[in-house]
Parts: structure tokens; sequence; C-alpha cells
């Protein structure tokens, strides 16, 4: 199938061997035009360059995941009765340029991290409190206790609260901004374009 373009129009010529006919299909090409000084001419900020890649395309082909699985079997003959081994094995892993690792969007905050924290700060505060207040020969004080009834629950509650809205505005924003981010090919810099869809 031949095809030759003349302006905005495609004319495809193609040869049908059953019955020997030259077919000719006309159609009109629809291309996406951006009339020049449009603010979709994208450029680098540092060194004018038009060679500029969006931040999670870059980040993307820097990451490789790896995910197999491989089956051995085999039949081991020797001096003694011949043997049969098998064996799995599972490989997980993901392999990162530098520039991906540089250019990874952002991230939410974990909950689950701010209550591994919290869990991990109380068990050494009661060691704490076990070896130094209850390991004294004096009388031991309930008063440390209380405040940590008092301030350990209230901390971690104006955590979570930083954290929701951290994951809330803050997070949006930033991965807004990511996602406007282009990547220059030349010079390397990283500018933030608007783009209109």
């Amino acid at each position: 199938m031949a095809q030759s373009t003349v302006r905005d129009e495609v004319v495809e010529t193609g040869y049908n061997r059953t019955s020997g006919a030259v077919v000719i299909k006309e159609g009109r090409l629809r291309r996406a035009r951006v009339p020049a000084g449009d603010d979709m001419d994208l450029h680098c900020l540092n060194c004018g360059s038009t060679d500029l890649k969006r931040i999670s395309l870059a980040y993307e082909e820097g990451l490789c995941r790896v995910n197999t699985r491989t089956r051995l079997r085999g039949l081991l003959l020797g001096t003694d009765e011949p043997s049969v081994f098998m064996g799995r094995a599972r490989t997980r892993g993901s392999q990162q340029t530098e520039l991906s690792r540089r250019l990874r969007p952002p991230v939410k905050w974990s909950y689950l991290k701010l209550i591994f924290w919290a869990t991990c700060v109380s068990f050494f505060l009661l060691l704490f409190y076990i070896h130094v207040v209850m390991g004294s020969s004096s009388k031991a004080s309930a008063l440390p206790v209380m405040v940590y009834a008092v301030v350990c629950p209230s901390v971690v509650a104006t955590l979570a609260v930083v954290f929701w809205r951290h994951n809330r505005s803050a997070y949006r924003e930033e991965h807004q901004r990511w996602n406007r981010s282009f990547l220059c090919q030349r010079c390397g810099t990283i500018s933030e374009q608007e783009v209109r869809l």
C-alpha cells in the first residue's frame, strides 16, 4: 500500500491481487497544529531549547520492575542410584537510574509510619521508666505515667492532623506541580510549564 500526502489530503493506493485492479482511496488527514507563538510553544527557561520531556515520562523511563519465576528440573546420575531434583525461584525487585531517582514524584505521608514510630517511642519510654524510676530504691511516683498518658495521645493526635493536612492539600499541590514540570534534554534544567489540553 503506497501513501502520498498532498497538503492536508492523504491518497492511499493499493493493488488487489484477486481482481487485478488498483484501489485508490482518498481522505482528509487531520493534524493538531499549534500556531507559532501560542502558549503551547514549550521551551527551556535556561537555554531556550524546545527539546523538553515531561518529568513523569523521564521518571518512568528510568524505572524497571522485575518479577520473574524460574523452575528447574533435572536428573542426576552418579555412582549411586539416579536422583531427580527440582527447584523453584522467584525474583522480584526494581532497578532505577539516578536521574529517575532524582525525578521521583512526591509521596503521601504514611499513617502507618506515624503509628510505628509512636509505638517505638512509647516502648522506649516505658523501658526508661522501668529502668530508672522503678529500679530505684525510693518510692516510685505515678506522676510520669500520668503525664505520659496525657501528653502522648495529644502529640500523636496533633501529628495525625498534620499528616492529614499535608496529604489533603500540600501533597496535591506538589503532585500537580510535578505533573506540570518538564526536563530539558539539552541542559538538564527542570522547569514548570503551563500546558493547555
